[in-house]
């Protein structure tokens, strides 16, 4: 074994080591970035063997990137089925024309926006805007 393996396989066993004890509440003299990453990855819903084999540099990474974006609650991916032509439309006309006139960058913006319009709709509105302006019996 090359010297080099043997320092990628003791960096690995240290980063098992430090998120055994960060899992299990221990006190751990260790970088804060390290322990706040590793509580993040297990309330994003990893667990300890996930966080192990994500490895350091990659759950660093992704807390980091969460971070940047103001990321700070446990996110929920959506979807929903839609032909590809319904949805290629939709990225053109709605998600990039939202995009530039706001100045949004992010999905997380983009989906504030979104509740926010939709949420001080009224009912009247919501059938107005599908065509079915007729009061409802």
């Amino acid at each position: 074994m090359t010297a080099r393996e043997k320092l990628t396989e003791a960096n690995a066993r240290a980063w098992s080591l430090l998120v055994e004890a960060v899992l299990n509440g221990e006190s751990v003299d260790a970088a804060k970035y390290k322990v706040s990453a590793i509580l993040w990855a297990r309330d994003k819903g990893m667990s300890r063997e996930e966080i192990e084999q994500f490895g350091q540099t990659k759950i660093l990474s992704h807390h980091k990137a969460a971070k940047k974006n103001g990321h700070s609650e446990t996110q929920r991916h959506l979807r929903w089925r839609v032909s590809a032509g319904l949805a290629d439309a939709v990225e053109q006309d709605v998600v990039q024309k939202i995009a530039k006139e706001l100045d949004i960058t992010t999905s997380e913006q983009l989906w504030e926006f979104i509740h926010a319009v939709f949420q001080r709709a009224t009912p009247a509105q919501l059938r107005h805007e599908a065509g079915m302006s007729r009061t409802k019996k």
